[in-house]
């Protein structure tokens, strides 16, 4: 009998999701994305997203178990909100900026 050649295929895991948790306001954000931009550029699509920021803010994100956390006072969550509400280059840096 000939011998065939059996093809290799590469099973590549799938990259853990960055999570991204925002708590403003008493209120509660949870989402996940490929990576931090997009979690961020989600964040401010949902619903949830505030349109004044009244009390700290509080972000965690990272991947998987190694999560990360930042707080905001409300005067500069305030003017980070506004920015990356209306334009996208504000998102890229601010997702440098937490991502060092």
């Amino acid at each position: 009998m000939p011998k065939t050649k059996e093809k290799s295929v590469k099973v590549t895991k799938p990259r853990p999701a960055y999570t991204l948790e925002v708590s403003v306001n008493d209120t509660e954000y949870k989402g996940k994305a490929k990576d931090l931009r997009s979690a961020l550029s989600n964040f401010v699509k949902s619903p949830d997203f505030p349109f004044s920021v009244k009390t700290r803010v509080f972000i965690k994100f990272g991947v998987g178990k190694d999560l990360r956390q930042k707080t905001y006072s409300p005067s500069i969550a305030r003017k980070i909100f506004n920015r990356i509400s209306f334009r996208d280059t504000a998102l890229d840096i601010l997702s440098r900026k937490l991502d060092q």
